[in-house]
């Protein structure tokens, strides 16, 4: 059975990818924080880019209804 596992957060995101065991299909990054340039956020789209891993720039609502499973 292939089910989906959603992680949340800068940290926990980049550990999955750095440690190689989980297939990463895409990181939903929250568009806001892009477009205030937040620090993290910003470093963390970067090295996304760099280890050219899918990612989407959508609302904080919708990543937070897929990390409480809504």
């Amino acid at each position: 059975m292939n089910s989906k596992i959603y992680l949340e957060g800068i940290i926990s995101v980049s550990a999955a990818i750095t440690s190689g065991k989980r297939d990463i299909y895409e990181v939903f990054i929250d568009k806001a924080k892009i477009e205030k340039r937040d620090r993290k956020a910003v470093h963390f789209l970067s090295e996304l880019k760099k280890k050219s891993v899918p990612y989407t720039r959508c609302d904080r609502d919708y990543i937070d209804s897929l990390a409480e499973g809504t």
